[in-house]
């Protein structure tokens, strides 16, 4: 929801006691380019279409 509501230009802020800073910005670049998290996090991304999917989200977490 944060995410969405930052999309529309809202400001938002999460505060989480269950996670640390870094696995939720791994949940949002999830999210965001589609990528399953497992594989971010094993670090198996491999094909030109999840790089590609990959630095768009990354460009959109910049941006947000």
């Amino acid at each position: 929801m944060a995410v969405a509501a930052a999309k529309q230009g809202k400001r938002v802020a999460i505060f989480s006691l269950e996670m640390r800073v870094r696995q939720l910005e791994y949940r949002i670049l999830s999210s965001l380019s589609g990528i399953p998290l497992q594989t971010l996090l094993g670090g198996w991304v491999s094909s030109d279409e999840q790089w590609a999917a990959l630095s768009a989200a990354l460009a959109t977490m910049a941006d947000l």
